[in-house]
């Protein structure tokens, strides 16, 4: 437990380890973060609250609204409207800012030229 976090919903306390959770997704004063085994917590925290909890564990904020576990990145879709396939199988969006944050997490040589 020691790389865990500590996730307060609105009846439990959770311990999870980062590589847990797929990502979050933020609904005005409320997220719902997405588990590996298929469950997903609701929590009483905004998006940047969930940021904030998850700095340094591997998170990039890819869209206004999401929050992605780096290490569950599969694909990056550059396609009409940009978007990361996850482990997972689920299409996230990405934004324009998003991308670039992405990228600079990834630092690959096979993105720079993207």
């Amino acid at each position: 437990m020691k790389n865990s976090i500590q996730i307060s919903t609105d009846h439990s306390i959770y311990f999870l380890e980062p590589n847990e959770v797929l990502y979050s997704k933020g609904f005005s004063k409320r997220s719902t973060l997405y588990l590996v085994n298929g469950d997903f917590l609701g929590v009483p925290l905004n998006i940047e609250e969930v940021e904030a909890l998850l700095k340094g564990k591997g998170f990039i904020r890819s869209h206004k609204n999401f929050l992605v576990n780096r290490n569950h990145i599969k694909l990056i879709l550059m396609e009409n409207q940009c978007s990361l396939l996850l482990s997972n199988n689920e299409e996230i969006p990405l934004s324009a800012d998003g991308r670039i944050r992405v990228m600079k997490s990834i630092d690959s040589e096979s993105f720079k030229s993207i």
